[in-house]
């Protein structure tokens, strides 16, 4: 990047594409005000290209980049200003630590300790497709009115959300397993939340949606914690699972399939079982 390019830059942001760094956004003011500009890092990459259609937008404290229909999200720790130049720049750390991915899915308690196993789905359908059913409405659609249910009922309760001027119900695929890290970025960083299985008190579905790294290095979930409302990091335990607040990623996994809407937009992809469009 050369020089006169971060000339009154008031700060600068790394953008990573597969772990690794693809473009820049530069932060600078003009006669209008703030400003951003895009500035790619290896012109090979399709990542990002200066001539097409994008804006940047604050979303929950994470700098979220739009271009056409995909979204590239900064890290977190990047509302610290990086080096300016260069060689700073490229020292950006490669095992970025703390570096986060976040779906911006809805938070919320579940409306009964019932509820555990429809609370999960409800989010993600409400991300997906702007869905009204809550997780007394699903348990009301299947059981007509608050009842506990099993992972079973969860896999069947998105037969109940359809996206809107759609006839069709959301399709999903049940993996009987906790899948991997390569597969949870491949859903969250296509746009695609999903449910996660527990067995507390009684069966428990979490929204996944998003990944980070602990101080270790490791990669750890991000959910959409139904039992506290909140979005929380999950910590691993001795045993290798991931858990958090009462929550642990022990009993499957439920990923929406076939035609999709990701990142709750417009436009229709088809999901493959393995998480891409």
């Amino acid at each position: 990047m050369a020089d006169e390019e971060l000339s009154g830059a008031s700060a600068v942001w790394p953008i990573y594409f597969n772990d690794r760094l693809a473009a820049y956004v530069i932060e600078g003011r003009d006669s209008g005000g703030k400003t951003f500009r895009l500035k790619t890092a290896d012109q090979s990459m399709a990542v990002a290209d200066s001539q097409r259609n994008s804006a940047l937008a604050a979303d929950g404290g994470c700098e979220r980049l739009s271009l056409d229909a995909e979204i590239e999200y900064l890290s977190e720790n990047a509302q610290e200003s990086s080096d300016r130049g260069e060689e700073g720049l490229r020292a950006a750390p490669a095992a970025r630590a703390g570096t986060s991915v976040r779906l911006n899915v809805q938070t919320g308690k579940q409306s009964n300790m019932d509820l555990w196993w429809a609370s999960g789905v409800a989010c993600v359908g409400k991300y997906l497709a702007n869905s009204p059913l809550n997780d007394y409405a699903l348990s009301n659609g299947l059981f007509g009115g608050v009842s506990s249910g099993s992972i079973s009922d969860s896999v069947r309760a998105f037969s109940l959300i359809k996206y809107p001027s759609s006839s069709t119900a959301m399709q999903v695929k049940y993996f009987n397993r906790t899948i991997s890290n390569a597969e949870i970025k491949n859903w969250i960083q296509n746009g695609i939340p999903f449910c996660v299985c527990g067995n507390s008190v009684a069966p428990y579905t979490a929204t996944a949606c998003g990944w980070s790294y602990d101080a270790s290095g490791r990669q750890v979930l991000t959910i959409m914690n139904p039992r506290t409302g909140y979005y929380e990091a999950t910590t691993i335990n001795s045993n290798g699972t991931q858990t958090s607040s009462g929550f642990a990623w022990t009993h499957g996994t439920i990923v929406p399939v076939g035609w999709q809407k990701p990142f709750g937009g417009s436009k229709w992809s088809y999901m493959n079982q393995g998480g891409h469009p």
